[in-house]
């Protein structure tokens, strides 16, 4: 822990990928580009909280490092070499901070990335470093154990952490939706509530006094498909894009960024999916569309 128990996340307890696209991606697509590339690696981003991305014009490198944090405010331990350019907000220098288990590359008082590592020379090092960013190092820092920890325990968190959720939500789009799940379930309930009351029975005949005993058995499947609907959608990291609930049938607009998770809701629906309407790459999100009506 630094100062005033800021949780601190070691470097060993991150991983580190780098991705070598073949141009620079903006900024809008990043994430989908982010989440595709870790899939491709068999990497569950679900593993890991929050991510922190780089990019290294020299290489066209994009510097990636995942970690979990049980905090909203925590440190990670290599920005803690950050305080050696409190007084140089200009520095112009590619350095490197060597410590017990990892370095850190700096670039003009900027973080680059992080790698863990067991001992290295400064020849080594400064090879590594021009072969894989094509970057050549001014400086070389030693920093042994008791410096280190002076350091974190003298880190303060910098106004907006630089990383960013690997699961971001948005509470008010879901407390929509959530809401107008409510309202077409209730809606419906009392729609076949007053349909039992305003349905007239026959006369005092054999036939008549079953139907009394008997009545019309209710939907009750309603609630628990939907219930096993929501729990899919939500295992398999699909994203509702509409939603709408009418006479027991459910029109629903789902996307992800792979197409074939939407054909894999197809084929585990597909007792309940009354029409497929359309299913449709969006360039701009690059992401699949799907829109299809499931009936109870």
């Amino acid at each position: 822990m630094g100062r005033s128990g800021l949780e601190i996340i070691r470097a060993r307890d991150s991983r580190h990928l780098t991705l070598k696209p073949t141009e620079k991606i903006g900024k809008k697509y990043f994430f989908r580009y982010l989440l595709t590339q870790l899939k491709s690696r068999d990497i569950f981003h679900e593993e890991f909280s929050h991510y922190f991305s780089s990019f290294c014009e020299n290489s066209m490198n994009y510097e990636i490092i995942l970690l979990n944090a049980g905090s909203k405010e925590f440190l990670y331990e290599p920005f803690v070499f950050e305080s050696f350019y409190k007084n140089e907000p200009s520095v112009k220098s590619v350095d490197v901070f060597v410590t017990e288990g990892f370095f850190s590359l700096f670039k003009n008082g900027r973080f680059l990335l992080c790698r863990l590592i067991d001992k290295v020379k400064d020849e080594e090092l400064r090879l590594f470093i021009s072969q894989a960013y094509a970057l050549d190092i001014s400086n070389i820092y030693r920093i042994d154990k008791p410096h280190l920890e002076k350091l974190k325990q003298n880190a303060l968190v910098k106004k907006g952490n630089r990383f960013k959720k690997l699961h971001p939500s948005n509470p008010f789009k879901y407390f929509i939706l959530f809401n107008l799940f409510c309202i077409s379930l209730l809606s419906i309930l009392l729609f076949n509530e007053y349909k039992e009351k305003a349905i007239p029975l026959p006369g005092n005949t054999p036939a008549g006094l079953q139907s009394r005993n008997n009545p019309a058995p209710r939907n009750t499947e309603l609630v628990p498909g939907l219930a096993l609907l929501f729990e899919y959608i939500k295992t398999n990291a699909l994203k509702i894009k509409g939603f709408e609930l009418k006479n027991g049938k459910n029109r629903i607009t789902l996307q992800h960024g792979d197409k074939k998770k939407l054909l894999e809701f197809n084929r585990r629906f597909k007792n309940k999916i009354a029409d497929i309407h359309s299913i449709s790459f969006v360039k701009s999100d690059l992401t699949y569309t799907m829109e299809v009506t499931l009936e109870y």
